[in-house]
C-alpha cells in the first residue's frame, strides 16, 4: 500500500478524483499553458483515499480495506513548473492515515518526502496536467491557485483497487 501511494505521488506529483462541474463566474479561468503555469507553488493541502474490494460468491462487492490520509505540516513542500515542460518537487509533509481492514481501524502517521522531478504536459481543452504521463484533472487554476485531483482504478481477477488523491498548491510570489 505504501509503495502504491509513493509511486502515485512520485509519478503524479500529487492528485485525487472528482471534478466540480459547478461554473463559478467569480473565479477567473486562466488558460492552461506552460508559460502561465511556470513558477513555484507551495503545497497547501493533501488528501487521499484508498479502497480495496473483492467480489463475493454472490457477485456483490465486499470492502476489504480502506485508508484515508490527510497531509499537514508542509515543510518546504514545493512544486516548480518550468516553461520547458519539466517539473521539480522538494520538501516533505506529515501524513496521518486511518486504515480499516476487516472492520478494525488503526491510525498511523509518517513524514512523506516530496522529492521528484520529470516532465509534464498540459491540455487546456480537457483541463488536465499529465506528470510523466499520469493524468490529473485541474479543478482550479486561476494563476495563483492550482487544485488537482486524480483517480486510479485497477482490477485483478475479483479484486478492485481504487486510489484517489486531491492536492492544492498556491503560487509563491
Amino acid at each position: 500500500m505504501k509503495t502504491l501511494k509513493l509511486f502515485v505521488l512520485a509519478i503524479a506529483v500529487i492528485t485525487l478524483s472528482a471534478c466540480s462541474s459547478d461554473d463559478d463566474s467569480s473565479t477567473p479561468v486562466v488558460e492552461l499553458t506552460n508559460a502561465n503555469l511556470a513558477g513555484t507553488y507551495e503545497l497547501i493541502f493533501y488528501e487521499d483515499f484508498y479502497e480495496e474490494t473483492e467480489t463475493a460468491s454472490d457477485g456483490s462487492a465486499v470492502v476489504v480495506e480502506t485508508e484515508t490520509c490527510v497531509g499537514d505540516t508542509f515543510t518546504n513542500a514545493i512544486l516548480t513548473f518550468n516553461s520547458d515542460g519539466t517539473f521539480v518537487t522538494s520538501g516533505n509533509y506529515r501524513e496521518v492515515c486511518n486504515l480499516t481492514i476487516n472492520g478494525q481501524t488503526s491510525t498511523e502517521q509518517d513524514i512523506v518526502p516530496f522529492d521528484s522531478s520529470g516532465s509534464y504536459s498540459v491540455n487546456d481543452t480537457n483541463r488536465t496536467i499529465a506528470f510523466d504521463g499520469f493524468i490529473n484533472d485541474v479543478v482550479l487554476f486561476d494563476g495563483t491557485n492550482l487544485y488537482l485531483t486524480s483517480m486510479q482504478v485497477e482490477t485483478f481477477d475479483d479484486e478492485t483497487f481504487r486510489f484517489e488523491v486531491e492536492v492544492r498548491f498556491r503560487k509563491q510570489n
